[in-house]
């Protein structure tokens, strides 16, 4: 653009005819000399409110550490510069300015000219739309919206809908985070997430849900929850960081109580695991004395009893101290488990062996239940390296439950073998009851028993599987159970490949992998 003599009588008239905003300022100190109306359309300012101001009120500067006065001053014109504006009501909008060097009453001046981007009424009516449903948004939202600077400094909070941190907000206005420290409450636990959380900020990095305290004008301490996405220029210079907050006390309280809630919960759960596991001697020492006397008076070992009513008295008391025993054994399992101290002894066992020794065990009671029971093994087995006492237990454990819940003339089958990947598979069957998809989710939960049919009730803690359960896992393995209502069930155990010992492996020698 040439230089222009404005030097007429009319110019005011020929610039107030443009139709564009145009602005004369002085070289020197940038002060505004005079504006046509489109610039008070533009800025949404009445012209005696912008002449006689600096234009450094207005203009933000482009590059880092240089203002649009200081490039005027040095290269004394604007060429298709993108700044920002700040207009009347505080709002910043994008536009392109030219700028040529005139006269104007005597001083060296710069007439500017100003185009927003873009169309001019178009984008600038879409632009004014954006910023006020910010404005909406940011009016009515808990959380707050907040800006800083290229020097890392608060330059921007909208209102938080909590009065807590209005004050505290308004002080911190200017400063940096460095300089909030103090007021922030830091403590050492915390310390390491704050000298990484500003180390991202001097990097101009991105950052989601950082929490820190923020201490109110009323003393009370706050949990804030902030994000921010740093802003560069069209030349890439970084500007600065946008973001929002919100108030995290209630949730951060609240997880707080729920992680005390659960500790207190373990302390009382391993106190009570402990205190029965502890009590073994002390409930089974004198258990032991009945059930033994009680059988010695059933077989007559010291003599004949007076009367023959006696001995069967003898004989219910001796069941009854069987079973209350196994529920005591079933009791103390899983506090033993529960509270961490049950230990497996485990040697190289023939699997053959184990499997046949636990059918030969429970064979009499499914006779007595008129139940057939049928060995499925297959082929030769390996050893497996194992606790042989816990194994038996599991597996007595599963075919106990299938005879009980198998009625008269059915069928349970025991299998033992290998699976796919050459881990030891175990599997109980029936034909018995069954479970619904509902029972199936809660048999493994201690004290519970489900039978298939609500009517019909057997006796027992419901231990058993939890137990046999808990023993699968202490030998890494799993227990599942599959089961259909009507149709039986089915249990299978799986101990991993690290348990198996093939011929020329030393027993134990891949348990690491556990």
């Amino acid at each position: 653009m040439d230089d222009i003599d404005l030097g007429g009588q009319d110019y005011r008239a020929i610039i107030d005819a443009a139709p564009v905003p145009i602005a004369i300022s002085r070289i020197s100190d940038g002060k505004i000399l005079f504006v046509n109306k489109h610039v008070e359309k533009f800025l949404a300012m009445p012209a005696s409110e912008i002449v006689g101001r600096s234009t450094i009120e207005f203009y933000q500067q482009p590059e880092k550490g240089e203002t649009v006065l200081g490039i005027i001053q040095r290269d004394g014109r604007l060429e298709d510069m993108r700044i920002g504006i700040r207009t009347g009501d505080g709002d910043w909008v994008w536009a392109t300015v030219n700028g040529t060097p005139t006269d104007f009453a005597g001083f060296e001046c710069m007439l500017v000219v100003l185009m927003r981007n873009g169309p001019y009424v178009g984008q600038g009516h879409l632009l004014s739309g954006s910023e006020q449903r910010f404005k909406d948004f940011a009016s009515v939202s808990s959380d707050w919206f907040w800006e800083m600077d290229a020097d890392l400094r608060f330059t921007y909070f909208s209102k938080p809908s909590s009065e807590d941190f209005v004050i505290a907000l308004e002080k911190s206005l200017g400063k940096t985070d460095i300089e909030l420290r103090e007021a922030y409450e830091i403590t050492s636990q915390d310390r390491d997430d704050w000298d990484a959380h500003m180390a991202d900020l001097k990097a101009h990095k991105e950052f989601r849900d950082f929490i820190y305290r923020l201490k109110t004008e009323y003393g009370e301490v706050r949990y804030v929850r902030t994000s921010g996405m740093p802003v560069f220029g069209p030349d890439g210079a970084f500007l600065g960081y946008r973001g929002s907050a919100s108030d995290a006390t209630a949730d951060f309280e609240a997880r707080r109580q729920l992680l005390r809630a659960k500790e207190e919960a373990e302390v009382a759960n391993r106190t009570k695991s402990d205190f029965l596991a502890n009590m073994s001697h002390e409930l089974r020492t004198p258990l032991n004395a009945i059930i033994g006397f009680s059988e010695a008076i059933e077989r007559e070992i010291a003599g004949p009893v007076g009367k023959v009513v006696y001995k069967g008295y003898a004989h219910d008391i001796h069941e009854s101290g069987q079973l209350l025993l196994g529920i005591i054994n079933d009791i103390l399992d899983l506090a033993k488990i529960e509270s961490g101290n049950y230990q497996l002894i485990e040697d190289r066992i023939e699997a053959s062996e184990l499997i046949q020794s636990c059918e030969r065990l429970i064979r009499p009671r499914a006779e007595k239940a008129a139940v057939r029971l049928t060995l499925e093994q297959c082929g030769d087995l390996p050893c497996i390296f194992v606790d042989e006492l816990k194994i038996k237990q599991i597996i007595i454990n599963l075919l106990s439950n299938a005879v009980k819940f198998t009625p008269k003339g059915g069928d349970v089958s025991l299998h033992a073998g290998l699976g796919r990947e050459n881990e030891f598979v175990i599997e109980v069957r029936d034909n018995g009851k069954g479970m619904s998809e509902e029972d199936l989710q809660q048999v493994l939960s201690p004290f519970v028993q489900a039978t298939g049919d609500h009517n019909y009730t057997q006796e027992g803690t419901g231990l058993g599987l939890p137990i046999a359960n808990s023993l699968c896992e202490l030998h890494g393995g799993s227990l599942t159970l599959s089961s259909e209502l009507g149709k039986g069930t089915t249990a299978s155990v799986k101990l991993p490949r690290e348990r198996v010992i093939f011929e020329g492996e030393a027993p134990g020698s891949a348990l690491s992998a556990l």
